[in-house]
């Protein structure tokens, strides 16, 4: 008759060291809702601050949701905006227009009516 090996990870057939914290049996469900209980206790509340909390919590959830819905809104917002210019350089580009206004800076206009000081100045 064969008879298997013995599975080397039972707790007593494993040397532990001696620091080590001892292992405990399963707790039942009730010393595990009774354990959870006391480890999430809170102090008690009387009626008025229960409300108080409960109205500063919808308020919370409530200002929440209006700025999803404000962020929600500035995305569709800018999409629309950006299809509109996108739009409008298919169009330019449509009718062979150039896709940017160019226009030349108060300085550069002024740079090149004035020279650049290098050369002589021109006859006027």
């Amino acid at each position: 008759m064969l008879v298997p090996n013995p599975v080397v990870g039972f707790q007593g057939l494993v040397s532990r060291a001696a620091d080590s914290p001892q292992s405990k049996p399963p707790m039942t469900s009730k010393q595990a809702q009774k354990l959870h209980k006391l480890a999430t206790r809170q102090p008690r509340l009387s009626k008025a601050e229960q409300r108080r909390f409960e109205r500063d919590e919808q308020e919370r959830i409530r200002n929440e949701f209006d700025k999803e819905k404000q962020a929600s809104k500035a995305r569709v917002a800018r999409d629309k905006k950006k299809a509109k210019e996108q739009q409008a350089v298919e169009h330019k580009r449509k009718n062979g227009l150039p896709l940017v206004d160019v226009r030349p800076s108060q300085d550069t206009i002024a740079r090149f009516v004035r020279g650049n000081g290098l050369g002589r100045k021109r006859d006027s």
